[in-house]
């Protein structure tokens, strides 16, 4: 059975259910006419038998009294004249009769749940070999960033079938603005459970002061307060480090390292903002879920991350309707950028760096590899 590629998993699932019933009841109508024709026939045969056998002409004697010896007995009819069962005699035989369609009503059902089954481990095979054939892709992206100085992690997660493959994923990679991922996924949480206002302001402290990214470095900020969502929504779309410095201060840098490992973090460190792409990834992956889930705030968050003023690498070289829900990070010999693609069949791309020499170059680089992924997912 051939896959229409161009549908999702699920669409694929009810496309196959929907032909192998089909072909199922075809069959079953065919084999019920079959059989009926077959017991049309069979008592046919059977009723001529018994006009031979009980029939008063021939071997009977012409000075004889013809006696009538037929017995309504099933156990007087020799075996030679065929399955006693052929034939109804009395209510017992309307027992049989109902077995016999519980039986046959039980052995649709089973038919039918044996091909349902048989479609799961259609799709779960085809399924099996899609995953395979991402070894070609993980193969072309190590021959590819091997060309470069430095190091790329990469980690990818097929959000259709939930397949993932790595490389280099769970090494230590200095986290930079990335960290900003998990800090919003763990601040939305919060609003989502009321147990944190939005709409509740935060005051700037000096000690929240930090140049680099941001748009806030520019204001006068003392004595002014900052709404939470306000914050969230510039330390993802600009990136703003004050921003993050303020939220980090108000729900506390060590609350948020102990929710990344209930998490799954597996490179969290308590003193230094480290992660890796494999850990990005998994984060990513639990924002795409909680915005499928939540309708404003889902939108709210989906809507900062797709509308982020940095696009020189994920999005750069991808067609321009295909959303991308990102955020980048920067830091000496350290490039990256980890996100959602929502192509046709969408996916997490996590890609971060180190030791590399040129900004530029691995902005490029970064940006091909998610062109590489996209062709390969988009084409297969």
């Amino acid at each position: 059975m051939k896959f229409d590629r161009e549908l999702s998993i699920k669409e694929r699932i009810a496309k196959r259910r929907k032909l192998k019933r089909r072909r199922f009841f075809i069959v079953l109508s065919f084999l019920a006419i079959c059989i009926m024709a077959y017991v049309a026939i069979i008592n046919s045969l059977n009723h001529e038998d018994q006009k031979q056998v009980f029939s008063d002409n021939g071997s009977v004697q012409t000075g004889t009294p013809v006696v009538n010896s037929i017995e309504f007995d099933p156990t007087a009819i020799p075996d030679s004249l065929g399955k006693v069962s052929s034939i109804s005699f009395g209510v017992e035989s309307t027992y049989e009769n109902e077995a016999f369609f519980m039986m046959e009503e039980d052995t649709e059902e089973n038919i039918e749940n044996d091909i349902e089954n048989d479609i799961e481990e259609i799709i779960e095979k085809s399924v099996d070999e899609e995953n395979l054939n991402y070894k070609e892709l993980k193969d072309e992206l190590e021959n590819y960033i091997g060309k470069f100085t430095g190091q790329y992690g990469i980690y990818f997660i097929d959000l259709a079938t939930g397949y993932e493959f790595g490389i280099d994923e769970s090494d230590e990679y200095v986290a930079a603005s990335t960290v900003k991922v998990p800090l919003n996924y763990y601040v939305f949480k919060k609003i989502e459970a009321g147990e944190v206002n939005p709409e509740k302001t935060v005051a700037f402290t000096q000690d929240d002061f930090e140049g680099g990214a941001g748009i806030l470095q520019t204001k006068k900020l003392t004595g002014k307060t900052f709404t939470i969502r306000y914050l969230l929504k510039i330390s993802i779309t600009h990136s703003d480090n004050i921003a993050t410095n303020m939220l980090l201060r108000y729900f506390g840098k060590k609350d948020l390292k102990d929710y990344m490992r209930t998490l799954g973090g597996i490179v969290v460190d308590d003193n230094k903002n480290v992660s890796c792409p494999k850990d990005m990834a998994m984060y990513l992956k639990n924002i795409y879920e909680f915005c499928n889930d939540n309708d404003e705030l889902g939108a709210e968050l989906k809507y900062n991350l797709t509308n982020t003023i940095y696009n020189d690498r994920l999005p750069r070289l991808l067609p321009k309707e295909v959303k991308v829900a990102h955020k980048v990070g920067d830091q000496i010999g350290a490039v990256h950028d980890v996100g959602i693609i929502y192509a046709d069949n969408p996916y997490v791309l996590a890609v971060m760096s180190k030791g590399v020499i040129s900004d530029e170059e691995a902005h490029n680089v970064i940006a091909q590899i998610s062109k590489k992924v996209f062709d390969y997912v988009n084409n297969r």
